[in-house]
């Protein structure tokens, strides 16, 4: 990694490479077997690998106004096939099957993010802050234990990007010799509505895609006291 300090800005970049291997994991859902019963299939040996840069970094363009920025950059993919064993209740090997995971992106996480803060001070006592990021390369998630088609090498289904601004106002003051601060925060102030994570369908698109979507734009007051 990188950091660099100076009066007015501070600077940090970090990159990374890291490959997970032998990971062992139960499938999501219930495998239903010959018999009627259920079981769920134990995944062995599964390689993961991250590689990414991130950089954050803070400018004190005045003594009362900070700005930061941050970017994260990544590429986290599956790297290999390999088998999922079935046990009945007696924990007897019933069946192996292949599973199809090799070059799959790893999904519930965005691969790309980037954003920018502002905090400004008004008087010592009020202080505006504007806080924006932006989602991309967002895989749904997806149980490896499904991925035994040999012919399906489509990656699982991608959410639309969002982007989302957070706006909040705190206020400091005294009262009866006691320290209080009241706030008021507008999430998301766009209002628009967009995919937060979610289960990747057996079409990797949005058809069978089950999921989670952000509530709009929300309001929050708050008022606090020091003891």
């Amino acid at each position: 990694g990188y950091n660099f300090y100076s009066t007015k800005l501070d600077l940090n970049v970090n990159t990374y490479y890291t490959l997970w291997q032998d990971k062992s994991i139960l499938s999501k859902e219930n495998v239903q077997l010959a018999d009627q019963s259920q079981t769920r299939a134990l995944i062995r040996g599964l390689d993961a690998l991250h590689k990414g840069i991130e950089v954050e970094g803070n400018y004190r363009m005045l003594n009362n106004l900070n700005i930061g920025i941050m970017a994260s950059l990544g590429d986290w993919r599956w790297k290999n096939n390999v088998e999922a064993a079935l046990y009945n209740d007696n924990q007897q090997l019933i069946e192996i099957t292949k599973v199809y995971a090799n070059n799959l992106k790893v999904g519930d996480a965005p691969q790309i993010q980037y954003g920018m803060i502002a905090a400004y001070r008004l008087f010592n006592r009020l202080k505006v802050t504007a806080n924006w990021l932006f989602m991309s390369r967002l895989y749904a998630d997806f149980d490896p234990a499904s991925r035994n088609n040999p012919e399906d090498k489509s990656q699982p289904y991608r959410l639309p990007d969002y982007q989302f601004l957070d706006l909040h106002v705190h206020y400091t003051f005294v009262i009866l010799k006691l320290s209080g601060e009241a706030g008021v925060s507008v999430y998301n102030a766009g209002g628009k509505t967009h995919i937060l994570r979610g289960q990747d369908g057996p079409l990797h698109h949005m058809d069978g895609f089950t999921g989670f979507w952000s509530p709009g734009r929300t309001f929050n007051f708050s008022v606090s006291f020091s003891f």
